[in-house]
């Protein structure tokens, strides 16, 4: 009977071909959910900094800015990638982080050796010069902005002035505050103007020496870092302070009064809602008018005196800030201070009217306990704190409008072009801008980053063992465990 009987198969034709597509079909389905899943991811990810170096990292202020972004816009790397080799390094990793935040930043790279075409092309459609091997094109709608890799670097010169080294090294990065300002640039090209007084012995911003009459870097803080143009306005040639001028800047007169006329100017225009900064400093030996006639009404006081916080007469760090004030809650913040030249004294009028309409004076800066101040009329010394700078507002209404916007410091010597670029002064020269232009995106300063070298010290004993270990050590490793492969093969 069981020769009868014919052997069945274990599986049928039915359950064979069931077989074969539950497997086809569960290999589509986890094909399908890897795209899926790789299609996500390269979406919708998140980026965390988990190495000690923060070189890469970007600011919240670029953070907030990419965010915000509407607009594409492309940046170009233009480089020689062999000559500057580190610069482009930094620039390029930096980049990647800000196209790895939004997809409205599109980023490329053209070599200048490797494709000299592409990169003339690209200079001659921005009316660069073709010396220009080095730089960072960002553009945006119909708006160009050029950043040049020899501005990029912070150097240190310090050991080259004390003789005490032949080498200028490279100790910070300056592409965050740079890049992060190009793209405000040509992404919302709101054209703002401000405008220096002349005609009083005010600082000059076009003077470029190293003295402390001189004033270009304060104005190229304007110019390349907030995108604000400027110009010298002589007062008794207009019959206003221009309608376009968004800050106007009083720096420091020294050798003649306001006119009446003048004053008068300047007092319609802040009270229209204009911004101003004034700047004094104690070397000034006459009034300028503006102290009574137009600071006063504000319930500002200026004194006529001379403040010194140091042993050192020449200059002192000013490390009391206000916390809470935008302009200098993040210096505060930063453990940073101010270095000023010995100042006047500036603070809130005694009897200045107090009330919601009234104008609103706050003390940025003050002295500590211990500094001395002299006063010109009793010719006294006196032991105290001093105030020395003060920001006014009147007229704002928060998250609706802001209203006219004044600072006032007792010092313009340390914005000048000897002592900008000490302790946190060029940081203060910009956030007071920007406040002052009401532009809060911006109050958040992005310093250099600083570039870390290290070093490997090694004795001569020391040296020959590593070239022993990488010339002959590894090598004959790799041999040893082939011939024992080798015989354990023949055995």
């Amino acid at each position: 009977m069981g020769d009868d009987e014919t052997s069945r198969p274990s599986f049928s034709a039915g359950m064979r071909w069931g077989k074969r597509f539950n497997v086809g079909f569960g290999t589509c389905l986890v094909f399908a959910i890897l795209v899926m899943v790789n299609y996500l991811s390269s979406r919708y990810f998140l980026r965390k900094e988990i190495g000690l170096s923060t070189q890469n990292a970007l600011s919240p202020q670029t953070e907030k800015l990419l965010k915000a972004l509407t607009n594409d816009v492309e940046i170009t790397i233009l480089f020689d990638t062999k000559a500057e080799e580190d610069i482009y390094g930094l620039t390029s990793k930096l980049l990647k982080e800000y196209s790895y935040r939004t997809p409205k930043i599109l980023l490329k790279t053209i070599d200048f050796n490797r494709n000299p075409s592409a990169a003339q092309l690209l200079l001659a459609k921005h009316k660069l010069s073709g010396l220009q091997k080095n730089v960072i094109v960002f553009h945006c709608n119909d708006t160009t902005k050029v950043v040049y890799g020899n501005n990029l670097s912070e150097y240190d010169i310090q050991p080259l002035l004390n003789q005490t080294s032949k080498e200028i090294r490279r100790q910070g990065f300056k592409g965050e505050s740079l890049f992060t300002s190009a793209i405000l640039a040509v992404a919302y090209p709101q054209k703002l103007k401000a405008y220096f007084t002349v005609g009083h012995g005010e600082h000059d911003p076009m003077l470029t020496t190293s003295d402390r009459r001189a004033y270009s870097k304060f104005a190229a803080i304007l110019t390349e870092e907030n995108n604000i143009q400027f110009s010298r306005l002589y007062l008794p040639d207009t019959n206003a302070v221009p309608e376009d001028c968004n800050v106007l800047i009083v720096a420091g007169p020294s050798t003649a009064a306001f006119a009446e006329q003048e004053l008068t100017k300047i007092s319609s225009y802040l009270k229209s809602g204009g911004r101003a900064l004034f700047l004094f400093n104690t070397e000034t030996k006459l009034e300028s008018g503006i102290e009574a006639k137009i600071l006063a009404k504000w319930g500002v006081g200026i004194r006529f005196n001379l403040v010194v916080d140091s042993e050192n007469p020449s200059s002192f760090a000013v490390q009391r800030l206000d916390a809470q004030h935008p302009i200098t809650k993040n210096i505060l913040s930063e453990q940073m201070s101010i270095e000023l030249y010995p100042s006047r004294a500036v603070g809130m009028l005694s009897g200045a009217p107090k009330g919601p309409t009234s104008p609103k004076v706050e003390v940025l800066a003050q002295t500590s306990d211990k500094a001395v101040g002299f006063d010109a009329e009793t010719k006294a010394y006196s032991r105290g704190t001093y105030p020395l700078m003060v920001a006014v507002e009147q007229g704002s209404i928060k998250g609706v409008t802001t209203g006219a916007r004044i600072i006032v410091t007792g010092d313009s010597f340390f914005l000048s072009n000897m002592m900008i670029d000490n302790e946190a002064n060029h940081f203060f020269a910009s956030m007071v801008i920007n406040w002052l232009a009401d532009r809060p995106q911006l109050l958040f300063e992005i310093g250099p980053k600083p570039i870390h070298e290290f070093k490997v010290s090694l004795s001569v004993s020391k040296m020959r063992q590593l070239q022993f270990l990488f010339l002959a050590g590894m090598p004959g490793a790799v041999l040893l465990f082939g011939i024992l492969v080798w015989l354990k093969r023949r055995s």
